[in-house]
């Protein structure tokens, strides 16, 4: 089986285009500005941090211990986050908690990663 060929013309977006800047480039005054910076929240190359956070975590088969290491990891306050273009991690999976020496290898409940 063969992939479909490509459409001929790109497909039409809904509604009208919103003009926001006028003929030299400047914005419209109706337009919202940020008010933390005139360029925005954008966070550039040189700004991201040397680790950048998985988009999904599952907490699933991990040890208490790197959970909490892993969920602590990715709440760090970092211009990533309060960026409009950041991550946003999102957290799932339950931790078992596994009691050695308990009889017939009893399991602790799951806790959620809130409660890390």
């Amino acid at each position: 089986m063969h992939p479909s060929p490509p459409p001929q013309r790109p497909t039409l977006q809904d509604g009208p285009t919103q003009i926001i800047a006028n003929d030299r480039g400047h914005l419209l005054p109706t337009v919202p500005r940020s008010q933390v910076s005139p360029w925005g929240t954008f966070v550039g190359t040189w700004e991201m941090p040397p680790r950048i956070p998985p988009a999904r975590l599952s907490l699933t088969s991990r040890s208490a211990a790197a959970a909490a290491r892993l969920t602590a990891w990715t709440r760090q306050p970092t211009a990533l986050r309060r960026a409009c273009n950041g991550v946003r991690t999102e957290i799932t999976g339950e931790i078992w908690v596994h009691l050695l020496g308990a009889p017939g290898g009893a399991h602790k409940p799951p806790f959620s990663p809130k409660s890390i």
